[in-house]
C-alpha cells in the first residue's frame, strides 16, 4: 500500500496545472536538432534538477477518490469511511 500511495504523492507547489508568460521564442533559422545523446544528457540532467526540487519541498499531499468523493490526504492522515464492501483494515 505504501509503495502505490508514494508515487501519487506531490508537492504542494506542483498543484499549478499551468503557467502562462508572455515571452516569445523565435527559433534560428541554422538551428539543428540535436543528436539522440545530447537529448538524452539534457533529459537526464533536467530530470535530476526536478527530482532534486520534488525532494527538497517538506509538504506532500495526494488526491484520493473514495466511492465517488475525492479527499486531500497527507502524511499521516486517517481516512474513516462508514463501510466498504471486500476490503479488509489496511488496504
Amino acid at each position: 500500500m505504501q509503495s502505490q500511495l508514494s508515487r501519487y504523492l506531490v508537492p504542494a507547489v506542483a498543484a499549478v496545472s499551468h503557467i502562462h508568460t508572455t515571452r516569445r521564442v523565435t527559433p534560428s533559422p541554422q538551428a539543428q536538432p540535436a543528436s539522440s545523446t545530447t537529448a538524452l544528457a539534457t533529459l537526464d540532467a533536467t530530470t535530476k534538477v526536478a527530482v532534486s526540487l520534488l525532494r527538497s519541498q517538506l509538504r506532500y499531499y495526494a488526491i484520493v477518490e473514495i466511492m465517488g468523493r475525492p479527499h486531500l490526504i497527507t502524511k499521516n492522515d486517517l481516512v474513516i469511511v462508514n463501510r466498504l464492501l471486500d476490503v479488509e483494515v489496511g488496504d
